[in-house]
């Protein structure tokens, strides 16, 4: 665990990599897995702890880590998780912070990127939905994982078709293991788009 350096409850990032390998560590692909910014939003938390225990306990995913720096931010707003609200312990969403960097806790995400030069960083939310509809089915965020790549315009055209290719692949993986898969804020009916309700372009948000 590495403090990060900022006033804000439980700032510690794991990193996990290779400490043998020969690669040098300027050329080793750096991954950001960062959750809970929503703190009534704890199953990325619940997702992350049990990963720090496989790493711990000899994962197969240590045999990845030769070319990579896996860094691990299992609960990025620890007042609004105490609390189970959404927003942190100042009444501010995190989530739409990322620009003014007014929060603390924004500004340790911000921090760990500078640190390490983060190339990829995923940003765990959860959202409750259900699937409904006969004879047309509509679909509210129903499935198995929804993810979405930036979209605001100022996102540099090779990070979005990086983002965008990264999810392909994902999708693709998470369907043949098996799981439905869905784009995150967007209300389907026969699996065409009819309305975005979360998710927008805003440039505060993490993944923009």
């Amino acid at each position: 665990g590495d403090p990060i350096g900022v006033d804000m409850p439980a700032s510690i990032v794991l990193e996990v990599t290779d400490p043998a390998s020969t690669v040098p560590r300027e050329q080793r692909v750096v991954t950001l897995i960062e959750t809970q910014q929503h703190g009534n939003e704890p199953a990325g938390t619940g997702a992350a702890v049990p990963l720090i225990n496989d790493l711990a306990g000899g994962s197969e995913l240590l045999a990845t880590l030769d070319n990579q720096v896996l860094l691990l931010l299992p609960m990025s707003n620890p007042d609004g998780a105490t609390a189970n609200t959404r927003a942190n312990k100042a009444g501010a969403d995190i989530n739409r912070d990322h620009v003014g960097l007014e929060t603390p806790e924004a500004q340790a995400i911000k921090l760990i990127q500078r640190k390490w030069d983060v190339h990829v960083a995923v940003d765990h939310h959860e959202y409750s939905g259900t699937g409904v509809g006969s004879p047309v089915p509509v679909r509210v965020y129903d499935w198995d994982l929804t993810t979405m790549t930036p979209n605001h315009g100022n996102v540099r055209a090779p990070t979005a078709k990086a983002a965008a290719d990264l999810n392909a692949a994902i999708w693709e993986s998470a369907a043949a293991a098996g799981y439905s898969v869905g784009e995150y804020g967007w209300t389907t009916a026969n699996g065409v788009k009819v309305e975005q309700s979360a998710g927008g372009p805003d440039p505060g948000i993490l993944r923009n």
